[in-house]
């Protein structure tokens, strides 16, 4: 496995990913 620094034509993937994993542990925070 490689590990890369993100760019910035990764970032709207990365993000997706992060709000997609915080939807699925974080059920205590309102949406908002």
């Amino acid at each position: 496995m490689m590990i890369l620094r993100p760019t910035p034509q990764d970032y709207d993937e990365l993000l997706t990913v992060w709000e997609a994993s915080v939807r699925s542990t974080h059920h205590f925070l309102a949406e908002k």
